[in-house]
């Protein structure tokens, strides 16, 4: 049939396009990916639950011989390493659990418990002593401060 005198084109032949079909993801992939996730929330678990008490009794001198300064950064505690290819001022930190947290629910994840309870059990252990904590980032370090009670 003649379409041209109607003023229609033939439809030319359609193959379908096969782009690149390497494969994007494997379960290898993902096995490796969460047991990392799981190591590294670990050992950052691990980190801020290993405070030296005989090195915060040192720097407690040092803070007496500062004149018992308010809010003394007398400790610091390490929330590293991150998983890999996140840099320290990523918003958001992939979690073995699959759920991205931001570096404030990141720590009591790894913990599981609030950073304030973290605090309470080591300022449990000292006498006319308050604790508080801050966080410095790049790289991430939650550091504790101290205050006369």
């Amino acid at each position: 049939m003649d379409y041209s005198a109607q003023g229609m084109q033939p439809v030319p032949d359609v193959q379908p396009v096969v782009q690149n079909l390497e494969k994007i993801v494997s379960l290898d992939d993902i096995i490796n990916t969460h047991h990392t996730y799981l190591r590294i929330e670990e050992q950052i678990k691990g980190n801020l639950t290993s405070l030296d008490f005989e090195l915060l009794k040192t720097n407690l001198y040092t803070w007496a011989a500062k004149g018992y300064q308010d809010s003394y950064a007398a400790y610091q505690l390490p929330v590293y390493p991150l998983p890999p290819d996140i840099a320290a001022e990523e918003s958001n930190i992939p979690c073995s659990d699959g759920i991205l947290r931001t570096i404030w629910d990141y720590i009591p994840f790894c913990l599981g418990t609030s950073i304030g309870e973290l605090l309470q059990t080591y300022e449990a252990k000292l006498y006319g002593i308050s604790l508080a904590y801050s966080l410095q980032a790049n790289p991430y370090i939650l550091v504790i401060h101290v205050t006369k009670k």
